[in-house]
């Protein structure tokens, strides 16, 4: 089991994982639709997570980042 100090660090990296799949793609595309904020924000999955900031640097269109999702 893990303590509430592991889950609220491993929280505080999701969630810096989120924003910095946000800020990417912001940067990259500009404007990100709602829907799209809240799919990542949904994300939990640590790979999952990476993969998908992976993705975000790469990709060539916001359609092809929400093909990954």
């Amino acid at each position: 089991m893990k303590s509430l100090a592991q889950r609220s660090r491993q929280e505080g990296r999701q969630e810096g994982r989120q924003e910095y799949i946000l800020e990417v793609l912001t940067i990259r595309f500009g404007r990100i639709p709602e829907g799209l904020k809240q799919a990542v924000h949904g994300i939990e999955d640590d790979a999952m997570l990476q993969k998908l900031l992976r993705t975000a640097i790469q990709c060539q269109s916001l359609e092809a980042f929400t093909e990954e999702l």
